[in-house]
């Protein structure tokens, strides 16, 4: 998991401008892209190559009949539904 110790009842400890450990990086990858554990575990945010690419700035919950995520700070470029296609993205295009 990217980001070892970020632990739920630690969010308002985190300073998520700070490198982020135990990261792809770390295991010898030249780049990485990810986010953090999964879709339903918070802090919802994209790492690359060890840093947050975006600060969470807000508290998200999904309070839906189908709920899935918990809540957790959410970073303003992270968008639940659009994990997937954002992986899939050719970068190049952009």
């Amino acid at each position: 998991m990217i980001g070892e110790g970020w632990d739920a009842k630690d969010f308002d400890q985190l300073d998520f401008s700070k490198p982020v450990t135990h990261n792809p990086n770390d295991l010898g990858f030249d780049y990485a892209y990810g986010h953090s554990g999964s879709l339903d575990m918070a802090p919802y945010l994209y790492v690359e190559n060890g840093k947050v690419t975006a600060v969470p700035d807000t508290i998200t919950v999904n309070n839906g009949k189908y709920s899935w995520w918990r809540e957790g700070p959410t970073s303003p470029d992270f968008e639940h539904n659009k994990v997937t296609p954002n992986f899939s993205k050719d970068q190049s295009l952009t």
